[in-house]
């Protein structure tokens, strides 16, 4: 898997932030904001999306060993934010 550079993000959020087509801009955003594949994109439908909540559930059914489990959980995962209201 080959993942953005720093600098390869920011060019595609500048490119991004004047993109006048709504769909293309939305997806953008979606895919990055989420950390998604192409082929994880083209999965989705609109059950996987909560609205109301605000939430995206993507299924996966894959299997991964421990160790790569561990490493991908300190590594690479983004850290979960919880914030009470």
């Amino acid at each position: 898997m080959e993942l953005l550079s720093l600098k390869e993000i920011k060019t595609l959020l500048q490119h991004y932030s004047t993109e006048t087509n709504l769909l293309h801009k939305a997806a953008f955003y979606l895919a990055i904001g989420c950390g998604l594949r192409k082929s994880e994109m083209g999965a989705l439908t609109i059950d996987d999306i909560d609205f109301e909540n605000g939430i995206l559930t993507k299924e996966v059914a894959t299997s991964i060993d421990a160790t790569s489990l561990r490493n991908y959980l300190i590594r690479i995962c983004p850290p979960i934010l919880l914030i009470q209201s």
